[in-house]
Order: structure tokens, then C-alpha cells, then sequence
């Protein structure tokens, strides 16, 4: 592996680990305090962030997308349970596990046709 890869690799596991733990705290804080200019569409949203997980968390360790597929729809459940029991001005949604598993399918399709493409063998001519 090439120094350049490694930092590539290094930087994409930032990315997820962040986005991960940014994802638990905007999910979590309260409602009020999120500002409107960043409220679209909120399954859209749960999409968008699930995919952005799926597709980093995979690329950072690629020998274990599957599990990260598995622990990324726990994840996003738990968000939705934690949502409806432990805070006041948040209500845990199926249909946003929903939208969650939808990024995150998307993502995990994007991930394998990098990964195919970039481990595809040339095609020798003659």
C-alpha cells in the first residue's frame, strides 16, 4: 500500500467517526436547537447521513462492510429508541429506520462498485 493510500484510508476513517458521533448528537439535542436553515425534508436527511456512513464506514474497513451494514441499521434504530425514551422534545420514528436502511443499502451498493472497480483485474489484448 502506497503512503498516499494509507492517508487517504486515514482521513476516510475520520470522516466516518465523526460523522458518526455528529450524527448521534444532532439526533439527540434538542429540537429547538437546531437551526431551521439546515431542516429540509427529514427523511431525506436520515437518508443522506446513513449513506454518507454506509460509504465511509466501508471504505475505512473495507474487509468488514457487512457488519458495518448491520451495525449502522442497530445504530440508527437505537438513535430512534433513544429519541422516544430519553429526550423530551424528540419521538423515535420507524419510518426514519426506514430512510436510515435506505442510505444505508445505497450506500453499501455505491461501496462495492468502488471496491469492484478498484480491484478489477485489466483486461489483457492481444
Amino acid at each position: 500500500m502506497t503512503p498516499q493510500y494509507l492517508a487517504i484510508k486515514r482521513v476516510i476513517l475520520w470522516i466516518f467517526w465523526i460523522g458518526f458521533f455528529a450524527t448521534l448528537i444532532v439526533t439527540l439535542m434538542p429540537s429547538h436547537s437546531i437551526p431551521k436553515s439546515v431542516i429540509f425534508w427529514d427523511k431525506l436527511q436520515h437518508s443522506l447521513a446513513f449513506f454518507m456512513l454506509m460509504l465511509t464506514g466501508s471504505m475505512a474497513y473495507s474487509k468488514h462492510s457487512k457488519s458495518i451494514f448491520l451495525g449502522l441499521i442497530l445504530y440508527g434504530s437505537s438513535i430512534e429508541i433513544m429519541q422516544e425514551f430519553f429526550t423530551k422534545t424528540r419521538n423515535g420514528d420507524v419510518y426514519d429506520i426506514v430512510a436510515d436502511t435506505v442510505g444505508i443499502f445505497l450506500g453499501w451498493l455505491v461501496f462495492l462498485m468502488i471496491y469492484r472497480l478498484s480491484h478489477a483485474k485489466p483486461v489483457q489484448t492481444h
